[in-house]
């Protein structure tokens, strides 16, 4: 797809040129670079749309993972807390975020994020996932588990959630267990 995706970055900066008011042209191209993996050239076209649009609830969420992408989780949480104010209903936007606060060891605030995300989209099987991560960064192995397994029986090929149940149970002392979810992350392509 990189022959897309340059294409597109090419038409939206045509369209920019036309229309350098258009704030759906910078937060498209800045969606495609960022798909690209080029993070610090999606940022500024992230910015330019919310500048022309304040209340550009994608263009701050798609900044904020942007700034996650390059590890600036202050930047992420405060972009995401926009979209949040702007959106009360964005899974996603409570999701990232929790991840962005377990990413800065802040597991409580992003529990309570997941908690909330969960709510909003109960069949989202990477919250629980991300969830069950800090419940077993804080010790909290039967949540973890609980969550883990949830996240399996969303999505049945979920290999890291396997692993990460497997290593609780490992933990916990329950080596059957947990030998039998390392063996189907292997087989579901974690290495």
């Amino acid at each position: 797809m990189p022959c897309e995706n340059d294409k597109a970055i090419s038409d939206y900066t045509r369209a920019i040129k036309l229309n350098p008011k258009d704030s759906d042209a910078y937060c498209n191209r800045g969606v495609i670079y960022g798909d690209k993996g080029e993070h610090k050239k999606a940022v500024p076209d992230f910015t330019m749309a919310i500048k022309l649009r304040p209340k550009y609830t994608k263009a701050y969420y798609n900044r904020g993972v942007s700034y996650g992408e390059q590890g600036d989780y202050d930047k992420a949480i405060t972009d995401y807390t926009k979209a949040i104010m702007l959106n009360p209903k964005d899974s996603d936007a409570y999701c990232n975020r929790g991840f962005a606060y377990g990413m800065k060891g802040e597991h409580e605030k992003a529990v309570t994020d997941y908690i909330r995300a969960i709510m909003l989209n109960p069949k989202d099987a990477t919250a629980y996932y991300n969830r069950g991560v800090s419940y077993g960064r804080t010790g909290e192995q039967e949540e973890a588990v609980s969550d883990f397994t949830m996240a399996i029986k969303l999505r049945p090929k979920y290999a890291k959630a396997y692993y990460n149940r497997g290593v609780i149970y490992d933990e916990k002392g329950e080596h059957k267990k947990a030998e039998s979810d390392f063996s189907n992350a292997l087989e579901l392509g974690l290495e």
